[in-house]
């Protein structure tokens, strides 16, 4: 009885052990893969490091193609213990295994054939061996190891490639961020220069002369084209940019553009929107082929620099200050003996302009490039006008107008509608005599010189 019992208590504690050993689980990780081409073989290495609780039975490592699971090579791990000990494994095949030049997708594992109920974790590792040409060519592979990599990558981990992605995309923010402050430093801000007036202004000239009145006039012509609507018996004085060879526009170039508001005193600075240098450049090529353009190609040409200069314009202003009129300046640069500038004088008869008189400014050229601007002004928020309708109507009068200067027929009114009168700030009083005098092409009197009808 006594040698049943014994022999009882001696098979539970053998149960015992056989189950305190299963219940231990293996928690081997494979890692810093290897590989290269010596001789006539591929070494494969890669190191194992024990993860979980100590082991003490060994563990296979195989080396296996990860197409047919094919065995290539195998050993033995021994038992390791908990922490960071490390055992290194080599594993080989010979080259002529594969065809010569081939890529082969391999797999190193930890005893998956052996144990696979009890290893998990880090236990296979996924990589690639490229073969050589041909045999000839191992000898250089020996001396330079082209293939040796210090850590795997595991292109299939979706872990991996989501990494690969955040690395990529931080980088180029950070390239971005870079150039934003490389343009921010070295870049110089739109700035509208001050513009000298270019045309002589004699004070000894009689003011009653057909020359004084010509140039009390001069400073009343703010652009290229009379406004509307056209009232009986008003008088409207405008400029002609013109080349020597008597084309509109020839030999001038865009140099600055400006979007504001103005009162009674002046330009609004705090609402002043100075064009970068992209939408002055996009206007001036339209000014460049002014002479090509039709009127549809010239709206075409200057709406997208309108809409970026009328969408700056909206960020910056405040709601509340909409209903101010709105004034569009524009420089205009042109080099003496290339261009010349023609004032037109025109009176309102039979609802529409008829031109009285027509000269040429005296101009002072001190550096041998003559200024000009032009300035074109639009009424601000009605009082039934909504944002998105004030919006969009800004935008369609400002396209309308830089169009009607960059169309080569120079239409008479170009200017819309809904422009308010030249801002105070531009202009001197208006002459207190406007009476009207016959035109040239009227006078009857032979002794007449030339012109001298004009007011």
């Amino acid at each position: 009885m006594k040698k049943l019992f014994l022999s009882l208590l001696i098979a539970w504690m053998t149960v015992l052990s056989l189950s305190a050993q299963q219940a231990i689980v293996i928690d081997y990780e494979i890692r810093n893969i290897s590989r290269v081409v010596t001789g006539d073989e591929v070494v494969v290495q890669f190191e194992v490091r024990n993860r979980g609780e100590a082991v003490e039975t060994p563990v296979t490592a195989w080396l296996l193609t990860a197409d047919t699971e094919e065995a290539l090579d195998s050993a033995e791990v021994p038992p390791l213990a908990t922490g960071e000990n490390v055992y290194a494994v080599t594993l080989t095949f010979p080259v002529s295994r594969f065809p010569a030049g081939s890529v082969q997708r391999l797999v190193a594992t930890l005893g998956v054939r052996d144990l696979p109920a009890v290893l998990e974790g880090s236990n296979i590792a996924r990589f690639t061996v490229t073969l050589p040409v041909n045999t000839s060519e191992t000898g250089a592979a020996q001396a330079a190891p082209a293939f040796t990599l210090p850590v795997d990558i595991d292109s299939i981990d979706p872990l991996t490639v989501a990494m690969g992605v955040a690395v990529v995309g931080i980088v180029l923010i950070l390239l971005w961020l870079f150039t934003i402050i490389i343009r921010v430093l070295f870049e110089r801000p739109a700035t509208f220069p001050p513009w000298q007036i270019p045309y002589a202004a004699n004070t000894y000239i009689d003011q009653n002369s057909t020359a004084g009145r010509r140039q009390l006039w001069q400073q009343h012509a703010p652009n290229d084209a009379p406004g509307a609507p056209c009232q009986p018996g008003a008088f409207a004085a405008s400029k002609r940019l013109l080349g020597t060879d008597g084309k509109k526009l020839s030999g001038w170039r865009v140099t600055a553009v400006r979007l504001s508001q103005y009162d009674m005193y002046g330009r609004v600075n705090r609402s002043a929107i100075v064009a970068d240098k992209s939408i002055a450049r996009r206007l001036d090529s339209a000014v460049r082929r002014s002479a090509k353009l039709d009127q549809k190609g010239a709206e075409r040409a200057v709406k997208g620099a309108t809409k970026r200069l009328t969408n700056e314009f909206f960020k910056s202003v405040s709601k509340r200050n909409f209903m101010l009129p709105v004034a569009l300046d524009m420089r205009l640069r042109g080099a003496h003996g290339d261009v010349q500038i023609l004032f037109q004088l025109d009176q309102c008869a039979n609802n529409a302009w008829q031109k009285i008189d027509e000269w040429q400014p005296e101009l002072v050229v001190p550096t041998g490039q003559i200024q000009e601007n032009f300035t074109y002004t639009f009424f601000g928020k009605k009082p039934d006008e909504t944002l998105r309708q004030f919006r969009k109507r800004l935008h369609g009068d400002v396209t309308q107008v830089l169009a009607g200067l960059v169309w080569g027929k120079n239409p008479v009114a170009s200017v819309p509608q809904s422009s308010p009168s030249m801002p105070a700030v531009l202009a001197e009083p208006m002459p207190s005599d406007t009476t009207p005098i016959s035109p040239v092409t009227q006078s009857t009197n032979p002794n007449t010189p030339a012109n001298q009808g004009a007011v």
